[in-house]
């Protein structure tokens, strides 16, 4: 998971190679990065980023848990998550 913040935006970036692919305020998606090819689903969902494997999406067990944890850390404080929340801003 990733809070790298940019300007009013969040950067979706590449958990292999850290390729930045988007900046966006919120995203579902599967991304193929094109500088190392690993193909990667992302959720974006109000500043809690979750990447992996787009071959784990067929697992709909693991695919349910992430949508769980994503919900569940969007209700969660920063402190409360054990987080480290710090911004970058360029």
């Amino acid at each position: 998971m990733s809070d790298n913040r940019r300007g009013s935006g969040f950067v979706v970036s590449c958990p292999k190679c850290g390729k930045v692919h988007q900046k966006s305020i919120t995203t579902e998606s599967i991304i193929i990065c094109q500088r190392c090819g690993f193909e990667f689903y992302s959720l974006l969902k109000n500043s809690v980023f979750i990447a992996f494997p787009a071959s784990q999406i067929d697992n709909t067990q693991f695919f349910g848990q992430v949508k769980l944890l994503a919900s569940t850390l969007d209700r969660l404080s920063p402190n409360e998550t054990g987080a480290d929340c710090r911004e970058t801003r360029v």
